[in-house]
């Protein structure tokens, strides 16, 4: 009797498993390894016929012979980016506005740029130097052009007043 324990306890031990075990986990690893199989193929068909399609429309995902890359910006897409600060000197010949801080980042606006000066249209020459100044500008190659901007204190959303006209404060520049 104690025979027969010790061989039981060889073949669990060896791996050995009755035939009906044994023949499910075959099937098993069958299905997985085709499954894996048709995944492969189908990813593999689906970009050879992505590339074909692009060959016939003259597309490509990379560069021809003789073309560079575009920079990350141009495939990215333009994006805006938002500044706000106090004019530290104005350009009026090249319309640039500089932002004092460390940076002293220079800004371009264009003829198109739309410019609002407490809350109202303005022009370029409505802007003066202690101006706060907010809004979006794109990196165009070395020059930041404004696409929207803003001077003088941010108006109240509520009552449509500024914040120094809420506090009482007057501009003692005489600007």
């Amino acid at each position: 009797m104690w025979r027969w324990w010790i061989v039981a306890r060889i073949t669990q031990d060896d791996g050995v498993l009755p035939k009906n075990q044994s023949a499910a986990k075959n099937n098993m690893k069958t299905s997985l390894f085709l499954g894996a199989a048709l995944l492969i193929a189908a990813l593999v068909s689906t970009s050879t016929v992505r590339l074909q399609a692009q060959a016939a429309d003259g597309t490509s995902s990379g560069p021809r012979s003789g073309e560079t890359t575009p920079d990350k910006s141009a495939r990215k897409g333009v994006r805006s980016v938002p500044f706000r600060g106090k004019v530290a000197a104005l350009d009026s010949q090249k319309r640039t506005f500089t932002l004092s801080g460390p940076k002293q980042r220079v800004f371009q606006l264009s003829s198109d740029t739309p410019i609002e000066k407490d809350g109202k249209p303005a022009g370029f020459a409505d802007i003066a130097v202690g101006d706060e100044a907010r809004g979006l500008y794109q990196s165009d190659a070395d020059q930041l052009v404004v696409l929207k901007a803003s001077f003088g204190p941010k108006p109240d959303a509520s009552s449509g007043t500024s914040k120094t006209a809420r506090s009482g404060k007057t501009d003692e520049s005489g600007s």
